[in-house]
């Protein structure tokens, strides 16, 4: 029996959390969601897949919590999503160990 993936959303707006997470759901993904770099933390224990992380999350950003999470699970995938992207912080992103670098609105076949 395999189990499903599971996915750490890292969203601070709540309509685009709740959108992401009910689409990963409906692909078939076990979600955990998060509305900021604390809560994100929180989860650090729990076995997570991937972890799709918004760049503007407050006084945090998305670049804190990549930094955070590959120090402490290094082999964990993390997405960082944007809508006010541009080189030098996917550059920033890429560097700190991000597998990809997602402009917003995201549309459901780039998820």
């Amino acid at each position: 029996m395999s189990s499903k993936q599971t996915i750490l959303v890292v969203e601070d707006q709540a309509s685009e959390r709740e959108a992401m997470t009910r689409l990963l759901r409906t692909e078939g993904y076990s979600v955990f969601a998060a509305a900021g770099v604390a809560e994100a933390k929180a989860h650090l224990s729990q076995a997570v897949d991937l972890v799709i992380t918004d760049l503007r999350l407050g006084r945090l950003s998305g670049l804190d919590l990549l930094q955070y999470w590959h120090e402490n699970r290094p082999s964990t995938p993390i997405i960082v999503v944007t809508a006010y992207g541009d080189v030098d912080t996917a550059v920033a992103a890429m560097k700190l160990g991000a597998i990809d670098y997602l402009m917003k609105p995201l549309k459901p076949d780039e998820l």
